[in-house]
């Protein structure tokens, strides 16, 4: 029994030594982290990360399920995506004589903390990129793309990065920022969706809802926030605290290109103007119009007109105190503006729809004019053999009538005979006086809520319109679209 026990452990003795030695895989000497040691790096604020694997005498590397590039001496993995909280992320090195495994410990804390960032490879195939816990959320068309305007064709890279930067200094004192900024870029300046989306940005939670209409979002090329920057409204949702705005702005060139990249932010307006104390102006009594002009201040939607002074806004004429009437132009930028409608392209050699509007006597409203024209929400005059808009002409009733039955989509009847009979029962006294060609436009701008008529029964088709009265059909017109 003892001899088969020394035998066996002889022969096992033997058998072990002859077996070849399981040699170490490659040594990984330091593993970094966006540029710091690992080990340092427990808590990071983007969704993606740089990883470097110093390992030399590796054949490869992986980190996670990807394969790491040789560059400078160091295995690289650039803009690994994590999952918010914790990530166990692998790190193997390999070569001939064997491999070795690390592994690093990385929490995300997808909250929208400035200096965060967060990195979508592709927009293909993706409907929304929603960053921080959807602090900031963009919604894309199905289909949509970044071409790049240089090649017009596909940009080679379809990569969107969203950062988050602290308020700096206010605009103005009638501005407060209630959000962080946003930053969105693409690999190229001149890469551009094709069709505009939409960016949703929450607000500080502690903002009153009764100021909704108050808020608004701005978009700055630089994050040097003033007067010049663009203020694009936005739909306010005080259930969710968050305001959601067309993904596209106009880029400067007062071309009506658009750009996507650059800074985003909430902001609340608060202003007063004279006409609304009775005290500085007891008559005409304009109180009755500021929740309409405010909240159209507010949005980029109306402008101050007016050189009273910065206490007035502009709804009285400067030479007297009568009521300033609205013009067919500003009531065309206004709807285009508030309804949010994307602006036509008019670069390059563009051909008016209207012999007197064009791009040099009107710069900056001519886009405007232009894209109401595709639209088919004016319409123009022929005289003298032109094609004319008379931009500086006062609105009618009836006219914007018409044009808010257009932009509202509501039905109107062809039915002449049936219009203008159910228009002498509404409006007896002046029915006769409606344009025959905006009968039906009258009667639906009616049957929608949106226009009503005076209380002896008249309508009042050629009267002009103000600019208070103005401002209460073109916020009750964006209000029922939810575009505010």
């Amino acid at each position: 029994m003892v001899k088969r026990f020394v035998f066996g452990a002889v022969f096992l003795a033997v058998f072990l030594c002859t077996l070849p030695a399981f040699a170490a895989g490659p040594a990984i000497e330091k593993i970094e982290v966006n540029g710091e040691p690992a080990a340092q790096v427990a808590v990071v604020t983007g969704n993606t990360v740089s990883i470097a694997v110093y390992a030399p005498e590796a054949e490869s590397v992986r980190v996670g399920s990807q394969s790491a590039a040789l560059a400078g001496g160091k295995w690289v993995v650039e803009n690994y995506v994590l999952r918010s909280g914790k990530n166990s992320v692998s790190i193997v090195a390999k070569s001939g004589s064997g491999s070795t495994t690390q592994q690093i410990i990385l929490t995300y804390l997808n909250q929208a903390l400035p200096g965060a960032n967060y990195y979508t490879p592709s927009i293909l195939n993706v409907k929304s990129i929603d960053a921080f816990n959807k602090a900031c959320l963009i919604s894309f068309p199905q289909g949509d793309f970044l071409n790049d305007e240089g090649t017009a064709k596909p940009a080679g890279d379809q990569s969107i990065t969203i950062s988050v930067f602290a308020p700096g200094d206010k605009p103005d004192q009638y501005h407060t920022f209630v959000s962080q900024v946003y930053r969105v870029s693409v690999a190229e300046s001149n890469y551009k969706l094709v069709w505009p989306g939409t960016v949703t940005i929450q607000y500080d939670s502690q903002v009153s809802i009764a100021s909704g209409d108050y808020l608004t979002v701005w978009y700055s090329t630089d994050n040097a926030w003033s007067s010049s920057d663009m203020i694009l409204g936005g739909f306010v949702d005080t259930g969710k605290r968050t305001i959601t705005v067309p993904f596209a702005v106009r880029d400067g060139d007062e071309d009506g290109s658009y750009d996507q990249h650059g800074y985003y932010a909430v902001f609340i307006a608060n202003r007063d103007f004279a006409e609304f104390d009775r005290n500085m102006v007891p008559d005409p009594n304009l109180e009755w119009s500021r929740p309409y002009v405010l909240p159209l201040w507010a949005k980029g939607v109306m402008e101050r007109s007016t050189a009273r002074g910065e206490d007035y806004f502009g709804l009285i004429k400067d030479g007297s105190l009568q009521e300033k009437e609205a013009s067919r132009l500003e009531f065309t930028r206004m709807i285009v503006k508030g309804m949010g409608f994307p602006l036509v392209d008019v670069s390059g050699a563009y051909t008016p729809t209207f012999d007197d509007v064009t791009k040099a006597v009107y710069p900056d409203d001519f886009v405007y004019v232009e894209t109401a024209a595709r639209l088919g929400i004016i319409n123009g005059f022929r005289e003298g053999g032109e094609a004319l808009f008379k931009p500086g002409d006062f609105l009618t009733r009836e006219q914007a009538a018409t044009v808010i039955a257009r932009v509202a989509n509501l039905a109107v009847n062809a039915d002449q005979d049936k219009v203008s009979a159910e228009l002498a029962k509404i409006f007896k006294l002046d029915y006769a006086d409606i344009s025959a060609w905006a009968r039906p436009y009258v009667l639906a701008a009616y049957k929608g809520g949106y226009i009503k008529g005076y209380g002896d029964g008249s309508f009042g088709p050629l009267e002009l319109f103000t600019r208070a009265q103005e401002a209460k059909l073109v916020y009750y017109l964006i209000k029922k679209a939810k575009k505010v």
